[in-house]
């Protein structure tokens, strides 16, 4: 993210890592709600987040996370059936703010039935403004990824993974938005204190109490939306989805209870009945997520406090407004997200084949570092992607293939749509100069 990390830390290093193999990526797992899922691995080294576009002044350094991830997206257009069953994007760490940022374009860049954004371990929690200073360094602000109000804003300075997200959530209120967060992420606060140091600034999060009150301030801004939901782990462990904790995680932490024999034993497993009841695990969870028409809930276990008492609640509370976080989606998303665009994307895919597409899970990759000694571990996850078009070849597209739409469309009102699509091609191109 600048200079002295890059060139004077060990934050980086050249070996490539194995393909992940546990949690969502073990097939062999019946458990697995991804069993099904065909699995596209968007790889990463270029410590960019998955959106950068430039060339460093110093050390020959050159990110282009973009331009890798829109190959990912390239492909899996060319080799997916064109309606899709099941989209999921998300992703671990730095996969993570990815998905978040990445979940505008895509998601309206396929056709599907049912669609999930699950990003895991890693919110925007940065100090001061470095995050804007960031994102503008790494590029973002000249690729395809932001709208023209948006690309206005990150020139300013002034654009956050966060605005990005909330963008997807207003634009698809069918579509269901998780994370999964841990109350006491080492590596966040990690990553958070670094930046603070290399950047001249000082950290917001010094400690385990005002992380989690920085978690909670960030997720009461993304529960504003309705078709959010977040669980939240008692732990410091970072990422789930990738590793074998994903089946045994629940609100109350990794480890299953054991709880013995006698008095005490009997009590606990009392206790223990009463928690199942009320908490899912992880992987229940994740699963309830992909099924539609379901009704999906936010999960955290601990005292609820209210904002005022969180910075003295430690690290073991939940915010109360967490009950109150519960919604049921709808399959038909696509559909009820995308009326107003219907008729152009159905022109524009040439008549597509509309038989259910296959089940995709696509993996992202970012930077992880252990408890114990730093390194980097590609973790993240998207799935049933396909190529994302440029909006000036879209409307170039439309202009030059409005005669021929016609004929695609049925008999009754072809010419009528015909001049509908170009009446919004006009507009759009008037938008595009102003």
């Amino acid at each position: 993210f600048n200079e002295y990390p890059t060139m004077n830390q060990t934050m980086c290093k050249t070996n490539i890592a194995d393909r992940p193999r546990s949690g969502v990526y073990n097939k062999s797992d019946e458990r697995n709600p991804f069993r099904a899922y065909t699995i596209v691995s968007v790889v990463y080294c270029s410590g960019d987040l998955h959106v950068g576009s430039t060339a460093r002044p110093y050390g020959g350094i050159v990110q282009r996370g973009y331009a890798n991830a829109q190959s990912a997206f390239d492909w899996a257009k060319e080799n997916l059936r064109p309606r899709l069953e099941s989209l999921v994007i998300g992703g671990c760490s730095a996969g993570s703010l990815a998905a978040q940022m990445w979940a505008p374009l895509l998601l309206g860049s396929f056709w599907y039935s049912h669609a999930v954004i699950l990003a895991d371990s890693y919110l925007d929690l940065f100090p001061g403004r470095t995050q804007e200073r960031i994102l503008l360094d790494l590029g973002i602000c000249d690729t395809p990824l932001l709208s023209e109000l948006r690309r206005a804003q990150c020139f300013r300075g002034n654009l956050t993974a966060h605005d990005l997200f909330e963008d997807a959530m207003a634009a698809y209120p069918t579509v269901t938005f998780a994370q999964v967060n841990s109350k006491y992420d080492k590596t966040q606060r990690y990553f958070h204190q670094a930046v603070a140091y290399t950047s001249g600034v000082l950290p917001d999060i010094t400690n385990g109490s005002t992380y989690l009150a920085a978690v909670n301030r960030r997720l009461r801004s993304f529960k504003r939306y309705p078709n959010y939901v977040s669980f939240l782990v008692n732990g410091g462990q970072h990422c789930y989805t990738p590793f074998a904790d994903f089946y045994t995680t629940t609100a109350n932490g990794t480890a299953a209870i054991s709880c013995g024999d006698g008095p005490a034993g009997h009590l606990c497993r009392a206790r223990q009945k009463v928690f199942n009841a009320h908490h899912m695990k992880l992987v229940d969870w994740v699963h309830n997520l992909l099924l539609p028409r379901t009704v999906k809930h936010s999960d955290c276990y601990g005292k609820k406090l209210s904002a005022d008492k969180w910075t003295l609640g430690g690290i073991a509370y939940c915010d109360e407004g967490d009950e109150r976080q519960r919604y049921r989606d709808s399959d038909h998303s696509r559909q009820q997200d995308f009326g107003r665009v219907a008729l152009q994307k159905w022109v524009f895919d040439a008549v597509p084949d509309f038989l259910t597409g296959r089940l995709t899970f696509v993996h992202w990759s970012g930077p992880h570092v252990a408890a114990t000694a730093m390194g980097i571990a590609c973790a993240m996850v998207v799935m049933a992607l396909a190529a994302i078009t440029m909006r000036q070849r879209r409307l170039q597209w439309l202009g030059s293939h409005t005669a021929s739409a016609a004929s695609t469309l049925p008999q009754v009102g072809a010419s009528e749509a015909a001049r509908s699509l170009q009446e919004q091609v006009s507009e759009e191109n008037e938008l595009l100069l102003a």
